[in-house]
């Protein structure tokens, strides 16, 4: 997912609940902690 969703959203997946990891790389994108077969966002670019 794109960090200025994540950011938007306080970090957590507005379609499935999950957490998020923060964007300490600085490269726009950050990963679902526990539900990795969540697809929102999936490929694409910020």
């Amino acid at each position: 997912m794109r960090t200025t969703t994540a950011e938007k959203y306080r970090y957590g997946c507005p379609k499935c609940g999950d957490r998020l990891s923060r964007d300490r790389a600085g490269k726009g994108w950050v990963r679902h902690l526990s539900n990795r077969r969540c697809r929102y966002e999936n490929g694409m670019k910020d």
